[in-house]
């Protein structure tokens, strides 16, 4: 599936099964001179069966040897005027009216050349766009990476500081998959599909 079934390499190392000379795919695309980062293949797993699979990889390598992988979810323009907004006892309807103002695409610089905008929130408190500015982008709370995860032959708690997940009963480590990756760790992706259930499931 995707670019590792079409992976010249990934035939060769027994990886996969696909000969892509066999039928005509564009294998280039997984390794090549261009790309800079690590090779990347994701393991699709039945919805059901993705926690099975998960605790199976902790007790073959140890739940020391292998976590999950935090994300930071920050602080953006419209959640920000929300919050603000009732930390500074503003009208909900003049939050609203903001709010209206915002859409996922719209930058901080668009909201202040905006003077309707200005207006409405300096005329609500005049610290209000002042707060905005300095909060925005922020870390709001922490997350799990949907389906990544890392795998240390030594004990990953010796050089990343890791928390410990009630939801998922698994080790978190408190840095995001880029800083990981700089780290020298290789992130993998484990994903429980849907897809792939309800075909186990028609098989059956």
């Amino acid at each position: 599936r995707g670019s590792a079934a079409g992976s010249i390499i990934c035939y060769l190392l027994d990886i996969s099964r696909v000969d892509p000379l066999k039928y005509g795919l564009l294998f280039e695309r997984f390794l090549n001179a261009d790309r800079i980062s690590m090779p990347d293949i994701d393991l699709d797993i039945e919805d059901t069966n993705r926690q099975k699979v998960l605790e199976y990889i902790e007790e073959k390598y140890g739940s020391n040897h292998v976590c999950s992988i935090a994300a930071f979810n920050t602080l953006k323009e419209k959640i920000l005027t929300q919050d603000i907004g009732r930390v500074l006892n503003v009208p909900y309807a003049t939050i609203e009216s903001l709010k209206k103002f915002i859409t996922e695409e719209t930058e901080i610089d668009t909201l202040k050349n905006n003077t309707d905008f200005m207006k409405t929130m300096n005329d609500a408190d005049p610290r209000y766009f002042d707060m905005l500015e300095r909060l925005l982008g922020t870390h709001r709370n922490t997350t799990i990476h949907a389906g990544g995860i890392i795998i240390s032959n030594s004990r990953i708690d010796d050089s990343v500081p890791l928390f410990r997940s009630s939801s998922v009963n698994r080790n978190i480590a408190q840095y995001e998959g880029a800083e990981l990756e700089l780290m020298g760790y290789l992130k993998i992706d484990v994903l429980g599909l849907k897809t792939l259930g309800i075909i186990k499931r028609c098989t059956d």
